[in-house]
């Protein structure tokens, strides 16, 4: 169990595609666009894409952040409306930002204050695509936006990979510089893997985690307040597997231990829950 592994699907990357049509209505993001800016008004040449405006957006190629030194300190999209989508449609944010080692032993350079997708708008729909190599955290919600996050893979990033407010769900995270995932309030984390990562795999406030596995990571594996935790794997994490304040749990299953496999305090079992082979306490 100690080298788990679960993959996304083959994502489309590398390719450069910049049709002039947009593609079902929906309005187009690709380096060339990202150069020249105007993707909606106020969207300046450069970093970051500045969605401004609800509506529908898909990618049409990677958008490669190296064509700015400063790329670890800035957004590569900046979402600062409400109701908006935004397809990745299998294609890469890639930064430039490198990541060696593993759990506690994780160092990434550069590092800055940057991100992959900044997102202030409220009921974000992001899906189907890869974030890598950024200075700061890979996708980052600021305010209680209650956005939904799916089918994306977020890897060696700066600070954290996945910290939001809203539902993350098929996602795998791993070898970020911070927390894999982390939902602040009233999120749920469904069906994710978070492995590698130099703090806890998953942390969560008030949510419904299910179907998850965190390995590898340098802190606690996955770690909750008065959420409900069920049928989730936590394996060879360098702090305690499953810790856990206010919550149900069950269905759990928790190895590699290094200490007690469970906190659970104030915390309800609703199923039986394993514990290094035998019943959690």
């Amino acid at each position: 169990m100690k080298n788990i592994t679960r993959t996304l699907g083959a994502l489309a990357l590398f390719a450069i595609v910049t049709p002039t049509h947009g593609i079902d209505g929906r309005i187009e993001i690709n380096q060339a666009k990202m150069l020249a800016g105007g993707v909606t008004p106020g969207d300046f040449p450069g970093l970051p894409v500045s969605i401004g405006q609800p509506g529908s957006y898909v990618l049409t190629s990677n958008l490669d952040l190296s064509v700015d030194p400063n790329s670890p300190n800035l957004a590569a999209i900046h979402i600062n409306a409400d109701g908006v989508s935004l397809d990745l449609n299998g294609f890469e944010i890639r930064g430039t930002t490198t990541c060696t080692g593993v759990g506690a032993t994780l160092v990434c350079t550069p590092t800055g204050m940057g991100y992959g997708i900044f997102v202030q708008g409220n009921g974000a729909r992001v899906h189907g695509g890869s974030i890598r190599g950024i200075g700061g955290v890979g996708i980052y919600e600021s305010n209680l936006g209650l956005g939904e996050y799916w089918e994306l893979a977020v890897s060696q990033c700066g600070a954290g990979g996945i910290d939001v407010n809203g539902t993350v769900r098929a996602a795998h995270v791993d070898h970020n510089q911070g927390v894999g995932i982390l939902t602040d309030w009233a999120g749920s984390v469904l069906d994710s893997y978070s492995s590698g990562n130099l703090l806890r795999g998953i942390s969560t406030s008030a949510a419904v985690v299910r179907g998850n596995i965190a390995s590898e990571n340098g802190g606690i594996g996955i770690e909750s307040f008065s959420s409900s935790v069920i049928d989730c794997i936590s394996a060879f994490n360098g702090g305690v597997e499953l810790w856990l304040s206010g919550c149900s749990w069950g269905g759990n299953t928790l190895s590699g231990c290094g200490g007690p496999c469970v906190t659970s305090a104030g915390s309800v079992q609703v199923g039986a829950n394993n514990c290094a082979g035998v019943a959690c306490p």
